[in-house]
C-alpha cells in the first residue's frame, strides 16, 4: 500500500519535514472560495473502491518541456512549464479558480496543443480522464450495465460490464437502473468503473470528489494508493491531497499582463496552506481565522 508524504508533513524535496494536522482551518475557512457547493451523497460506510493495476511503462510517460499556452493570442495563460510523468507519479494540481488547472490537464492528454514547446507522450500510454462533464454526458436513459457494455463497439460482455460495476459498489439493480436514478455519487463511481475499465497507465482526475461524502473519498484514495500507475488530480479536498499526493505542482495566475505559471511546490503541504492563510490576511479576506462572508 502506497501512502502519501504529505500525509505526514514530508515531500522528497522538502528541507525539513513538518508534521500535518488531517484537520485543518482551511476546510470550512478558505476552500470554500475556491470551489462550488454541490450536493453530497452518503454511501455504504464499507464502501471500498479497486483501479486494477496497469502494466508499468519506462519513464517518461509523459514529458512536459518548456510549454506556453493560451486560448487567445496575445494573451498566454503560463509560460515555462516542465515536468515529467511516469507510473510512480503521485500529483495533486492546485490553485486558485481561473489559474488554468483543468487545462493543464488537457495539455496532459493532447486534447488541447501548446502554444510553445512540446509535450511528449510513450508510444504505448494509456491515460483515462475523469472530469465532472464527461459525468453529464452520459445517456440518462441507459443503465450502468449497457453504459459499460457501449464502451466498444464489439460491446462489452454482461459479465465483465458487471465485474468493473462491482469494483465500484454498482451491484444488483443500482447496475440495471437507468443512469437518471442514480445519485450524483453513484454516477461518479460508475464513471472509475470506466476508467477502470480502460486499464490506463496514468489516471487524470478533475475534482473527482464532488457528491462523495468522507467514506467514499477515503475509498477512492485507499484505491488510488494501490494503483499501479500514475496519477494526477485536480482538488480542493485536503483529504484526498494528503491521503494520496507526494507533488504539488501549484497553478499561479498571471497579473499586470504577465502569464501565470505552473510550479512544483518544493516543501509540505501544510507550509503551502499557510502561504495561501497569509495570502488571503493580506488581501483582507481573512478575519479571525476565517474567511468573511462565509459562515
Amino acid at each position: 500500500l502506497r501512502t502519501s508524504p504529505l500525509c505526514c508533513g514530508l515531500h522528497p524535496s522538502a528541507a525539513d519535514f513538518t508534521p500535518l494536522l488531517r484537520t485543518s482551518p482551511f476546510c470550512c475557512g478558505l476552500y470554500p472560495l475556491q470551489e462550488e457547493p454541490c450536493e453530497v451523497d452518503f454511501d455504504d460506510p464499507y464502501l471500498k473502491l479497486d483501479f486494477p493495476s496497469a502494466t508499468t511503462l519506462p519513464p517518461p510517460c509523459i514529458s512536459v518541456n518548456n510549454v506556453a499556452f493560451g486560448y487567445e493570442e496575445g494573451r498566454t495563460l503560463y509560460r515555462n512549464c516542465d515536468f515529467g510523468l511516469d507510473c510512480e507519479s503521485r500529483v495533486a494540481i492546485v490553485g486558485p479558480n481561473g489559474a488554468g488547472k483543468s487545462t493543464f490537464l488537457r495539455l496532459l492528454t493532447g486534447e488541447i496543443q501548446p502554444t510553445e514547446g512540446h509535450v511528449g507522450r510513450h508510444a504505448k500510454l494509456m491515460v483515462a480522464k475523469f472530469t465532472q462533464h464527461h459525468i453529464e454526458m452520459m445517456n440518462p436513459e441507459k443503465s450502468s450495465v449497457n453504459h459499460m457494455r457501449d464502451l466498444t463497439q464489439e460491446g462489452v460482455s454482461v459479465e465483465e460490464a458487471r465485474k468493473y460495476l462491482g469494483r465500484f459498489g454498482l451491484s444488483g439493480d443500482l447496475a440495471l437502473n437507468p443512469i437518471k436514478f442514480l445519485s450524483g455519487g453513484q454516477k461518479s463511481r460508475l464513471a472509475f468503473a470506466e476508467l477502470a475499465w480502460r486499464s490506463p497507465h496514468i489516471l487524470l482526475l478533475d475534482e473527482p470528489t464532488n457528491h462523495l461524502d468522507l467514506e467514499t473519498i477515503e475509498a477512492l484514495a485507499m484505491a488510488l494508493n494501490h494503483f499501479d500507475g500514475g496519477v494526477v488530480f485536480v482538488s480542493h479536498d485536503e483529504r484526498l491531497i494528503e491521503m494520496v499526493a507526494d507533488e504539488l505542482w501549484v497553478v499561479n495566475k498571471g497579473s499586470d499582463g504577465a502569464p501565470g505559471t505552473v510550479k512544483v511546490w518544493h516543501s509540505s503541504y501544510e507550509e503551502y496552506k499557510e502561504r495561501l492563510q497569509k495570502e488571503f490576511a493580506t488581501s483582507g479576506l481573512v478575519t479571525n481565522g476565517t474567511v468573511k462572508g462565509v459562515k
